[in-house]
């Protein structure tokens, strides 16, 4: 099932003299329920812009961005994380305090009903499978201070991810992560796409990472390049032969900037 469709995308960047300084078009791209997208491209490729874009945060000059099944844009739900955003968490508040307040900004029942540990516990089975992980039991009394940056960053996005959404959108969420935390992280992205049916697409330059999941999971790529293409965009678009992927592997997209 889709989450979004893109049709016929232009957006065009007015600079201060008012020419057009940056143009991104994609003619037709799909993100799917239950599915992890990649972004891959080299800098300057749009890929910041088409997140903007998906968020509502930019408006586009021409085609659509549309949510099947929502008529009104505030209808459905878009989640945002970046890597940085890890840095909100407050040291001295434990996993438990901003899983917590993560439950209760999403309307979720009062954390008042969930002192106990049973209660916490029974709390989170009740939000998804990436909330039973060693990381949330091992960790759930540890101050934030105590934690790896893998491990806030892991804590963030089980935050972003309380409470139902259509899409979540991943800028560069494993920057700083060595493989192994980045294989794990990769997969608790999967395990929240497939059981909250929402689509999530990963803004990535890490090509290893790609091949390695897909090589278990089902996944689609968007490659975003210049009409010109870099020796970089070049150099992504060859280590991502789609045939060297999982056969489950959709069709690469294109996204042009110029």
């Amino acid at each position: 099932m889709v989450a979004v469709e893109i049709s016929n995308l232009e957006f065009v960047h007015v600079g201060l003299d008012r020419t057009a300084s940056f143009t991104l078009t994609c003619q037709e791209a799909a993100l799917h329920r239950g599915r992890l997208t990649f972004l891959v491209g080299p800098n300057g490729a749009g890929k910041s812009t088409l997140l903007k874009l998906l968020s509502g945060r930019l408006s586009p000059s021409r085609g659509v961005v549309k949510f099947p099944n929502h008529s009104l844009k505030h209808s459905r739900r878009v989640a945002e994380f970046a890597a940085g955003d890890a840095a909100n968490l407050i040291d001295e508040f434990s996993v438990r305090d901003h899983l917590l307040v993560a439950i209760k900004a999403a309307g979720k029942r009062s954390p008042l009903f969930y002192r106990s540990i049973a209660g916490t516990r029974r709390l989170l089975s009740e939000l998804g499978p990436h909330f039973l992980t060693d990381f949330v039991n091992q960790k759930i009394w540890e101050r934030v201070a105590t934690l790896s940056s893998g491990q806030r960053q892991l804590l963030y996005l089980l935050m972003t991810t309380i409470g139902n959404m259509d899409v979540l959108l991943a800028d560069e969420p494993t920057t700083f992560l060595d493989r192994e935390h980045t294989n794990r992280f990769l997969n608790t992205l999967h395990t929240i796409a497939e059981p909250q049916n929402c689509a999530v697409l990963v803004v990535t330059h890490d090509i290893e990472s790609i091949r390695i999941h897909a090589d278990s999971h089902s996944c689609d790529i968007l490659l975003a390049h210049p009409t010109k293409p870099t020796s970089a965009a070049i150099a992504s678009l060859n280590a991502l032969d789609r045939h060297s992927l999982d056969p489950t592997a959709r069709m690469i997209y294109d996204m042009v900037t110029k």
